[in-house]
């Protein structure tokens, strides 16, 4: 993967950088992960996978590209670095974008990276947004294996920024963090994976209303691909059985779209499988969701 050119995003050729809206910040950062490794292949995966898609979106109803102004960023040179100096660098890099007015579709790399990118949403937009967050695990360790900036401590960071937030997908939390929980009285903001799937299989949609009456009218949206089942997706660094999928995704950010405008997002934890293509292609598939749907609540499609 390494010997040929990363393609754009659906390998449509980038606009001016002065003229897009948003920008592609492919992110390959592998620092703290400690089961599966590859999660820095994972941005060139989801870019390699994307021109195979069709670029009419039939849930969206619309072709997001290339009507859309988009550029595809080089990928931000991360590694090796220890990983407060990675947060460091990916805030400046997207705090630069956010000052010229483009919102960020980040690809990672580990979950860590969006530390960076939220602490960049943070320095510009104050808390006046919310984070939605897919994932299996709640991230809210304040230490994990001797770092701070941890994959494991992304939404405790957050937290601490004192942006609002709400978990969906969570199926996987240690004592240390159940105990932060409910000391400080977030445990309805995460809507647990096993709660999720009864209420689809019964047919009840008032979870997603509660979900989206918790948050602003600006959201930004950190998918860790860990949030969907393995049997979906299996290449990621901690699969966690009992995951969402596709559609369960798809109505959540649906809801959201409905009411909020989608300020940014990232797609992360990709590891990609040699031979496997399905995973790196519903992350791409996922990435280009999520554009579109950055494109639609900005009033900029249709």
């Amino acid at each position: 993967m390494s010997d040929r050119p990363t393609p754009p995003l659906c390998g449509e050729p980038s606009v001016p950088l002065q003229d897009a809206r948003v920008v592609v910040l492919p992110l390959p950062y592998e620092g703290t992960a400690c089961y599966g490794k590859g999660t820095a292949q994972g941005p060139a995966a989801i870019l390699h996978a994307s021109p195979q898609m069709e670029l009419y979106d039939e849930v969206l109803e619309q072709e997001t590209l290339p009507e859309f102004p988009i550029h595809t960023l080089a990928p931000l040179v991360l590694e090796g670095l220890p990983p407060e100096e990675m947060v460091e660098r990916v805030y400046q890099r997207a705090k630069e974008q956010l000052l010229a007015g483009r919102a960020i579709l980040g690809l990672g790399g580990e979950h860590s990276v969006t530390e960076g990118v939220v602490k960049a949403y943070h320095a510009v937009y104050g808390d006046s947004f919310s984070v939605v967050q897919i994932d299996a695990h709640t991230d809210m360790r304040d230490s994990y294996e001797g770092s701070s900036h941890s994959h494991a401590c992304v939404m405790r960071r957050i937290h601490e920024m004192g942006i609002p937030f709400v978990q969906l997908g969570i199926r996987s939390v240690s004592r240390e963090e159940i105990r932060m929980i409910r000391w400080n009285g977030l445990g309805s903001r995460i809507f647990w994976a096993k709660d999720i799937h009864r209420w689809q299989k019964r047919g009840e949609g008032r979870w997603l209303d509660e979900m989206a009456a918790q948050l602003r009218q600006k959201v930004f949206i950190t998918v860790d691909l860990d949030g969907f089942d393995p049997a979906y997706l299996p290449a990621t660094g901690t699969p966690e059985p009992g995951g969402l999928d596709w559609f369960t995704v798809g109505d959540i950010l649906d809801r959201i779209a409905a009411q909020c405008q989608i300020i940014g997002s990232d797609v992360t934890e990709l590891a990609p499988i040699a031979g496997h293509h399905a995973s790196d292609f519903l992350a791409a598939r996922l990435s280009y969701r999520l554009l579109g749907y950055m494109a639609q609540t900005a009033g900029s499609t249709k």
